[in-house]
């Protein structure tokens, strides 16, 4: 399902992969906005908690409510930042288990958010895209969040505190 990784993985392994995909992202940082680069060109939601997902069709809007566990506070202790991510002007959207087998019982709320790629569906020129790889909670099954998408709103439940934790320049990335 990841579009540029998949074609490179697992033959020559993850550190050139990352590296190869990463250059792309760089290359077309510039049509990337500002906030989702930041957040996702590193996976820093990654292992987050998807608590909310919503969807209005008509709008073209989805809503995810996230939690992000990857920030560290000045005792060196992690601490959960809860995020809202407003995807807009969607123009491609895919949910598909990772087998097909398991469409069933596949329940979205309180999914876990594993790692995602962006860029990769689309030339970010024209539009903005993301691959969410994500664990159902309910079923222990992995599935895929596909978007493809023109605006995104990234907004951390409580500002202050998050600006607090930037100033202290402690995210974990692993």
């Amino acid at each position: 399902m990841f579009k540029l990784r998949k074609k490179i993985f697992p033959s020559r392994g993850y550190k050139t992969c990352d590296r190869i995909y990463q250059d792309f992202l760089s290359k077309n940082k510039k049509y990337i906005d500002e906030d989702f680069y930041k957040m996702f060109s590193y996976d820093y939601f990654h292992d987050g908690r998807l608590s909310k997902i919503s969807m209005d069709i008509s709008q073209g809007e989805l809503i995810l409510d996230l939690n992000c566990p990857n920030y560290i506070n000045n005792r060196n202790e992690f601490v959960d930042v809860d995020f809202a991510l407003n995807f807009s002007e969607i123009s491609y959207f895919c949910l598909e288990p990772e087998h097909s087998a398991f469409t069933q019982d596949l329940i979205l709320d309180n999914s876990i958010f594993l790692c995602a790629e962006i860029g990769t569906l689309t030339s970010p020129r024209r539009a903005q895209s993301i691959i969410m790889k994500c664990l159902s909670d309910s079923s222990n099954r992995i599935f895929y969040l596909s978007l493809v998408f023109k605006k995104i709103k990234i907004n951390p439940k409580e500002p202050l505190a998050l600006k607090m934790l930037e100033h202290i320049e402690k995210i974990r990335l692993e």
